[in-house]
């Protein structure tokens, strides 16, 4: 944390220059919620050393709060488009057994799966050889599965590089997708959405590519909104 408050203020756009309404600022150690207003313009004070300007169908834009005090940042959305990729036939009929969530993964050689019911979430843990070690991506959903889907606020201000696409599903319920990279050449990333994350954490950053391959193939089930209500 910053020895004192910083006042930070500044203006968020788009690629085409226009105002981006509704951005939040997290990680910021605010007491309520902070976003842009009309102009795209927000203020606020912290003490948090970094914060996160995030909005759905974009990439988040990761700030210093010392260099912060007058910004203006443009929000790029992500190359794969604003919304996250649907399952196709051929990702459903290959997908890894034993699990009915929103989220599914294809099929990939060298994957065990092994599933954990506990009476209020289920977890599934997938095992893969990365060269001479194993990695473990882990997989979880339920009512008592996780709260918020963001890094935790420790995790996000000690990274040394971070990239994060926040994706439309739903109004109150974005897909959050984050990768961080730590000053100890660990890596963490998580996937998810509120009530169900697909993660890994603490794992040396060169062997996370079969991690990071894996869960660039997820894909959301066909009318997953309407299946995560039933």
């Amino acid at each position: 944390m910053l020895s004192q408050t910083v006042h930070v203020k500044g203006q968020v756009v788009g690629e085409d220059g226009k105002p981006i309404a509704g951005v939040l600022v997290v990680h910021a150690k605010l007491d309520h919620e902070v976003m842009t207003g009309s102009d795209g313009r927000v203020e606020f004070e912290t003490v948090a050393p970094f914060f996160l300007l995030q909005h759905p169908g974009f990439e988040s834009a990761r700030l210093q709060t010392i260099d912060a005090t007058d910004f203006h940042v443009m929000l790029h959305k992500p190359p794969q488009g604003p919304s996250f990729r649907t399952c196709g036939p051929e990702d459903l009929a290959a997908k890894i057994p034993g699990w009915g969530g929103i989220f599914q993964i294809p099929a990939a050689k060298g994957v065990k799966a092994m599933r954990i019911d506990d009476i209020d979430y289920t977890e599934r843990v997938l095992r893969l050889k990365s060269t001479s070690r194993k990695v473990v991506l882990v997989q979880g959903r339920g009512g008592m599965w996780g709260g918020d889907v963001n890094l935790r606020d420790e995790e996000f201000w000690r990274a040394i590089r971070y990239r994060e696409v926040t994706y439309d599903f739903h109004e109150l319920l974005p897909i959050i997708d984050a990768k961080a990279e730590f000053p100890d050449g660990t890596c963490e990333r998580q996937l998810g959405e509120f009530g169900e994350t697909l993660y890994y954490y603490n794992i040396d950053c060169g062997l996370v590519a079969p991690l990071d391959k894996l869960l660039d193939s997820v894909c959301l089930i066909p009318n997953a909104w309407e299946h995560r209500l039933e």
